[in-house]
């Protein structure tokens, strides 16, 4: 495979070029430079788990700098906002047969629902420059949400069906992990 054709387009094969992360064959993941056990150390710690903010890491991704625990703090804020799921894409989820895999079900069945949800708009009222703020807008409903999502079609298939909320009290790294 070759730069070229990844920028052509490949079908059937799903892909992406970034220079945000790569693989370093003697450090293994970096992003933004930083390999997992620098970030681990770097990034800001929730004080009551001990975890790194997810919002940090967010952050870190979007603005290419170490975010303030204010920083990590207030994209989390943001998060648990957005998070709340549309009673119809729950609705979608019930009705999946119980035999899809989660990456169909994300992929192939709730994601079309979801999309309806969480798809980018751009109203009219952005300029052709101001288009990014639009695509973050978008990009925070998305990640708020995606969580909530991912862990009803696990507890659909996997928990008899019950779908749980999330403890939004908690920083995102334990909302995840529940």
């Amino acid at each position: 495979m070759t730069v070229e054709q990844i920028y052509g387009g490949i079908a059937e094969f799903y892909t992406h070029v970034s220079d945000i992360s790569f693989v370093d064959p003697a450090n293994g993941i970096r992003i933004r430079g930083y390999t997992i056990p620098e970030l681990l150390s770097k990034l800001p710690i929730d004080a009551e788990t001990g975890i790194p903010i997810l919002g940090g890491l967010y952050y870190l991704l979007l603005v290419d700098e170490l975010p303030t625990l204010e920083d990590a703090t207030m994209v989390e804020d943001v998060w648990k906002s957005r998070c709340q799921v549309p009673g119809y894409v729950m609705d979608v989820l019930r009705a999946l047969p119980r035999h899809a895999s989660h990456g169909d079900a994300l992929h192939r069945h709730s994601g079309h629902a979801a999309r309806f949800t969480l798809q980018p708009v751009v109203r009219g009222r952005h300029q052709k420059g101001d288009y990014w703020e639009a695509f973050l807008d978008d990009s925070l409903t998305l990640t708020a949400r995606l969580p909530t999502i991912a862990a009803a079609i696990y507890n659909l298939k996997y928990r008899g069906g019950q779908i749980i909320p999330p403890d939004y009290k908690l920083s995102w790294a334990p909302i995840l992990a529940t």
